[in-house]
């Protein structure tokens, strides 16, 4: 492990590019025969320890470089061509990607979408926040081959390349997969057409970003951590202590949201100190200090030693500690309202998916079918149909929006229930999928 390390750190600063490729066995016959010690190729299974693994870091989506007969988890990359498998060679994506017509402008929607979904924070949990970053870096390494050019993308404005240059120079080091790190400017440096655009990227130098010292970050983390227990401190004492907080006790929905943005504010602080403790020991197993940098560093520490135990400052110890202190004070907190705080939640979400599947869509689907817009109106239907909770048991039949035709002057009334109770899991994706930004649907309907 000491040599392989050694070894890595040496091409880190002498080889431009670190690609794995599959060698034939009748090419590394060596290797070959000692792998196999008499056992048939394809049937190679860790089962105690995949099993552990999902017990700890929770079980994967897909098992790559597997076969039907050892495969752990349902979808499989085969090393041969398989009609059970999703895909075949692993370590050929790119090359199969590229074969298929238009591929990337599928690859341009999903990294533009994840560069929209972290500029505007629209994410809660610190594997949200990383997940959106990995995405972005690999998309572009997909992209970026034979067939395709990500910085012509650039120039036509299909992505914007300035912008996540700017994400992956703030958050320079991401976790992986357990205690496994990845530097998102890898996925720059050994993308095809690197060399010749270096000087565009400024994620790719070796300065380090801001975001990884934590005891600068520690006086605004203070300040939201006081704010924040001043305000739910508030709000306890009205809603645990004094009884209205029950569930009996009706609100207006201004009342129920103001707890639903209380809720909503304290989980995502709980999140972003988790994301910062993540992001700081992420960044130290990547950069292990040495007898340069900490005197108290001896000459045969081990590798994880020089990642761990003698990179952390007597300050940074003492601010991890604190934070760490912050988060799971602001959880017991929290836990205390946990039930006042699921009743807003499910009423307020309630709340704003009925005003807009039995309010908002009226006007669009009266002019879909004025107009008629066959398919538009059928997807609005069938949103309405399976997200509306009438309040009489069945659609009004004599919505006039109905029969494309406006409202009389004296208005039609359609009077929303209120109700406690979150949506279903079919609901859920049949409306994220149809009103996503972007979609023909969400364009016609804002255009209205």
């Amino acid at each position: 492990m000491a040599e392989a390390a050694k070894i890595l750190r040496w091409a880190e600063w002498h080889v431009p590019a670190i690609s794995a490729i599959h060698i034939p066995g009748v090419e590394n016959w060596a290797a070959d025969f000692l792998s196999r010690q008499g056992l048939a190729a394809g049937k190679w299974s860790l089962h105690l320890v995949f099993y552990q693994i999902c017990l700890r870091w929770g079980t994967r989506d897909v098992d790559l470089m597997a076969s039907r007969m050892n495969c752990k988890v349902l979808q499989f990359v085969a090393r041969y061509r398989d009609p059970l498998a999703v895909g075949h060679d692993a370590l050929s994506l790119q090359q199969q990607l590229e074969v298929i017509p238009g591929y990337e402008e599928l690859l341009a929607d999903i990294v533009n979408l994840c560069v929209d979904y972290y500029d505007n924070k629209m994410y809660l949990t610190p594997g949200e926040k990383h997940m959106l970053l990995k995405v972005m870096g690999f998309g572009l390494y997909l992209m970026d081959g034979n067939m395709s050019n990500i910085y012509k993308l650039d120039a036509k404005k299909r992505i914007n390349l300035t912008k996540i240059d700017k994400f992956f120079k703030q958050l320079q080091v991401v976790p992986l997969f357990g205690d496994m790190q990845i530097e998102l400017a890898r996925y720059i440096k050994t993308s095809a057409h690197y060399e010749e655009n270096k000087s565009r990227w400024t994620c790719t130098s070796s300065s380090s970003s801001p975001q990884y010292n934590i005891c600068e970050q520690m006086i605004q983390i203070r300040e939201d951590h006081m704010r924040f227990i001043s305000e739910l401190a508030r709000y306890s004492n009205s809603e645990v202590v004094t009884g209205s907080g029950r569930q009996e006790a009706q609100k207006t929905d201004a009342e129920y949201r103001k707890l639903f943005d209380l809720s909503l504010q304290g989980l995502q602080l709980l999140s972003q100190w988790s994301a910062h403790v993540m992001e700081v020991y992420s960044w130290k197993l990547v950069h292990p200090t040495d007898k340069y940098s900490n005197k108290d560093c001896p000459d045969n520490a081990e590798e994880y030693e020089r990642a761990t135990r003698y990179n952390y400052t007597s300050e940074e110890k003492f601010a991890l500690v604190e934070v760490i202190a912050m988060i799971k004070g602001l959880q017991v907190l929290m836990g205390r309202m946990e039930s006042v705080f699921n009743h807003a939640i499910r009423h307020t979400i309630y709340a704003a998916l009925q005003d807009f599947a039995q309010i908002t869509l009226r006007e669009p689907l009266r002019q879909a079918i004025k107009k008629k817009k066959n398919v538009i109106q059928s997807v609005l239907q069938a949103i309405r149909k399976t997200v509306c909770d009438w309040g009489a048991g069945c659609e009004p039949f004599n919505d006039p929006a109905l029969r494309g035709e406006k409202d009389p002057k004296t208005g039609f009334d359609i009077k929303v229930p209120r109700r406690a109770v979150g949506p279903s899991s079919t609901q859920v994706p049949i409306f994220t999928t149809y009103w996503c930004p972007g979609s023909y649907l969400f364009l016609f309907v804002n255009s209205q």
